[in-house]
């Protein structure tokens, strides 16, 4: 391999080992830019549940699932049970809720089995079935057409399309055999050779 060549591949992983520092970076960077809420961690339904009493007058996150929508009333679990919360406020009257949703509401605990939500997300059973099973979907399809039309080149040091080797390949053939062609063949020879004796 030439001295050219060489650095060229140096140069590509180096580009690969910038760009996945980059990656890891903005992992980082995203969990450093988070809201007030994720630096000091809130008080879940695993928390608050056995001892609910301690936490009336904090703000807490719980997670469960909508059995009544007027009011709305939601179910918790914890380790060792379960408890029904009233979820009132901003966060569930500005927020479409249908009774077997999943929600998750954020707010201050104003008694034992009362919460008053400043957010509320709410999510139907089947959505996250369905976004696991369309990111699978899609990155099989591009894991399929990428093997399919490339290749990596372990001399280059790069992913070159499948069909470039099969070209080179398929015009030098083309060249051998234009090449044989042109030659002539021992009989020709002797003809030849023969034709011009006799005249």
């Amino acid at each position: 391999m030439t001295s050219a060549g060489f650095l060229e591949r140096r140069g590509r992983a180096l580009a690969m080992g910038v760009l996945l520092l980059l990656l890891c970076a903005t992992f980082v960077w995203s969990g450093a830019a988070g809201d007030d809420r994720s630096r000091e961690p809130v008080p879940d339904e695993e928390a608050v549940g056995p001892t609910p009493e301690r936490y009336v007058g904090d703000r807490v996150e719980l997670n469960g699932v909508v059995t009544e929508t007027d009011p709305v009333l939601v179910q918790l679990w914890y380790d060792d049970g379960g408890w029904v919360v009233t979820v009132e406020g901003t966060g569930v009257s500005d927020t479409e809720i249908d009774s077997g949703a999943e929600i998750s509401a954020y707010g201050v605990l104003t008694d034992q089995n009362t919460l008053e939500a400043e957010r509320a997300v709410t999510r139907e059973p089947w959505e996250l079935t369905y976004m696991y099973l369309i990111s699978v979907l899609g990155a099989a399809g591009v894991l399929y057409r990428a093997a399919a039309g490339w290749r990596f080149d372990r001399n280059e040091f790069a992913f070159v399309p499948r069909d470039s080797g099969t070209a080179a390949t398929d015009a030098s053939d083309e060249g051998g055999a234009s090449h044989a062609t042109d030659e002539p063949t021992e009989d020709e020879y002797a003809d030849s050779n023969g034709g011009g004796r006799r005249g």
